[in-house]
């Protein structure tokens, strides 16, 4: 058998845990947690043999994963039962984590975990197997008298191959849209471990990526062809809905068994025609957190008080050519030539109130129910309110508006101004300006860090400011255009998007801490993600070059680079969303620098958001006017 491309190992701490968000109710004297997460092995660990703590690199939390097991009460020795098997089960939560009740000690435990991707041999058909060792039959037997045994952390370890991290193996189609998937996969895999057929023709194990339960085994394909070489083979394509999925494919071992030879991605879109070249976008994520309900009942009214907590995703989407903002569907006229658009929350609750026929209902909501919309063609921004979908307020900034970022609070917005090289603070409480501060030339993009860091990049630089004050703290210069902005908090990282002169593309990480004064913009690490592309453009009747035009009133390029379409940090420093000249590519942001998958688009992308659940991208594209759908391979997943 080759080279397993993950295993999983579980470590034991016995320490003091704060265990805020875990589900179920919390004592504090007995239990412990139960935690799920991916990590990266340096070059030199055998896979065959777990790799110490010491040297994996950082966890990344993966929360949805079963988790399971029993015990049973051991004498001080922990060798004589005393008393009958108790047994627990239940997922892990956003964060990652499972809180076990009675979790005493001294006891025989035997723990459990189900992984909703592929996560090494034993859990090929994601079945459940002991977290522990990897051996269903072995159980770890606590001596201690310690009643709060602390926290188990259930690692996915990814292995590196001759000093470089294992990638996802090739594929000649990981992406596709409903209703236009191709009949068949090419899969490849690591040379390491070739596709053979001596025992039969290989299979393709295809999981659902966002599970309810179970194994969530979609569909199990054979074979229909192996290359020579065995490094790739090709496996028909059954139906599938809007999704993202976990491919599994192995050869077939003399016994009958599977023999692992890779992993890869498939993911699954949805595609929408919205006319009015539909250009910024972004996800307002809110809840519902009380819910009243009245009725007239002879003569008097009788009201009901629910608390629902119930979440919800609501896209919001700024249409260039109609000077409007899409609002789960309403259309909210805005300014001239619409652009960024970024959801935020106020800081306090909103209640939206229905009626008909006599009854009531008044919800209260909290989360991001406001909107900010840079207005390119009026030199403005417009603050919307996004639960009764109506304009607020339209405030005067520089001249041609193009990027945006809003303070954590909700209080302030930073507005990059292209055509003035600009930056302009906003109170958005008073509507005022409060400050301007000058950039390099053509500002494009912005972000804002927790810390309070703002980053602006453009045309052949980048500029750190002190949003507190709005001063300068240094700008470096750079051969390359910088098209969006993100930052990895965990990992001190800016990162970009950048395109050089000759239309080539690539992600870029920056060292926060490492950026002068008068430097040299000098990534640590970059990423090519694309190389130069054309596309037939219908507004212009030719070819053009997708990230050197955008929809402008007068069909003249005008910027030189797509703006707004920041790379999406997601979980910090996990998932990178980035357009490219000819589509978009999604890729590992953690430090492997793997490209997930990319794929080609109808026309240029202009604008991308995220959802909180990490599940699903928004992609639009106005010369083209569509909007996809794109589930994300991330910790959700």
């Amino acid at each position: 058998m080759g080279l397993k491309n993950v295993v999983a190992v579980a470590l034991l701490t016995m320490a003091t845990l704060t265990l805020c968000g875990c589900p179920g109710p919390y004592n504090p004297n007995q239990g412990f947690t139960i935690q799920t997460n991916e990590r990266l092995a340096p070059p030199g660990c055998d896979p065959s043999v777990p790799c110490p703590i010491l040297l994996l690199g950082p966890a990344q939390p993966i929360p949805g994963i079963s988790v399971s097991g029993n015990y049973q009460h051991a004498d001080a020795e922990g060798d004589q039962v005393m008393g009958s098997n108790a047994s627990f089960s239940g997922k892990t939560n956003a964060n990652a984590q499972y809180w076990v009740n009675n979790g005493k000690a001294p006891a025989n435990w035997q723990l459990f975990s189900t992984w909703t991707h592929f996560c090494g041999y034993p859990n090929l058909y994601a079945t459940t197997h002991d977290i522990w060792s990897g051996d269903p039959e072995y159980e770890y037997q606590v001596y201690s008298d310690v009643q709060n045994l602390g926290l188990y952390d259930y690692d996915c370890v990814t292995y590196q191959s001759n000093g470089t991290p294992e990638t996802l193996p090739s594929a000649s189609t990981n992406f596709a849209i409903v209703g236009q998937l191709p009949s068949s996969i090419t899969l490849g895999t690591h040379p390491d471990t070739p596709f053979f057929t001596t025992y039969g023709m290989p299979q393709m194990f295809i999981y659902d990526g966002t599970p309810t339960g179970g194994t969530n085994l979609v569909a199990t394909e054979t074979a229909t062809s192996v290359d020579p070489s065995g490094l790739n083979a090709t496996f028909p394509l059954p139906s599938l809905s809007q999704n993202g999925y976990s491919l599994a494919v192995a050869s077939t071992a003399g016994d009958g068994s599977p023999d692992p030879a890779g992993t890869n991605l498939l993911t699954v879109a949805s595609s929408q025609t919205i006319a009015g070249s539909p250009f910024g976008v972004a996800v307002g994520d809110r809840t519902l957190s009380s819910l009243v309900l009245c009725h007239e009942i002879r003569g008097g009214t009788q009201c009901t008080t629910t608390e629902p907590d119930t979440q919800s995703s609501v896209p919001i989407i700024s249409l260039y050519s109609n000077n409007q903002v899409l609002i789960n569907g309403t259309a909210v006229t805005v300014g001239a030539n619409p652009t960024a658009v970024v959801a935020y929350s106020p800081g306090t609750s909103e209640s939206i109130q229905t009626s008909s026929d006599g009854a009531s209902t008044v919800g209260t909501y909290t989360g991001q129910i406001r909107a900010v919309v840079a207005n390119s063609g009026s030199n403005s921004i417009s603050i919307l309110d996004t639960l009764k979908d109506e304009l607020l307020s339209t405030i005067t900034v520089g001249n041609q508006p193009v990027a945006l970022a809003v303070s954590s609070v909700g209080s302030t917005v930073y507005v990059a101004n292209y055509s003035d090289s600009t930056v302009s603070q906003v109170d958005l409480s008073s509507g005022t300006v409060i400050a301007i501060v000058a950039v390099g030339g053509q500002p494009t993009s912005i972000a804002l860090t927790a810390s309070g860091i703002l980053w602006v990049g453009g045309v052949g630089f980048l500029t750190e400011i002190n949003a507190s004050n709005m001063s300068l703290v240094a700008t470096e210069s750079s051969s390359k255009t910088i098209s969006a902005l993100g930052y990895a908090d965990s990992y001190g990282e800016v990162i970009a998007t950048s395109s050089d002169t000759s239309g080539n593309v690539y992600t870029d990480c920056v060292n926060a801490s490492g950026v002068t004064a008068g430097g040299a913009y000098t990534p640590a690490a970059s990423i090519a993600i694309s190389t130069l592309g054309t596309y037939y453009n219908p507004r212009i009747q030719a070819n053009s070059r997708g990230m050197t035009e955008t929809v402008t009133a007068s069909r003249v390029p005008i910027l030189p680079v797509q703006a707004g379409a920041p790379p999406i940090i997601v979980e910090d420093g996990w998932i990178v969303v980035s357009a490219t000249p000819t589509g978009f590519t999604v890729s590992d942001a953690s430090g492997s620098g793997v490209v997930l998958f990319s794929a080609t688009t109808p026309s240029p992308v202009a604008g991308i958001a995220v959802d909180s659940n990490i599940s699903v991208a928004y992609l639009t594209m106005p010369d083209s006017n569509t909007i996809l759908t794109v589930p994300l391979p991330g910790p959700s997943n």
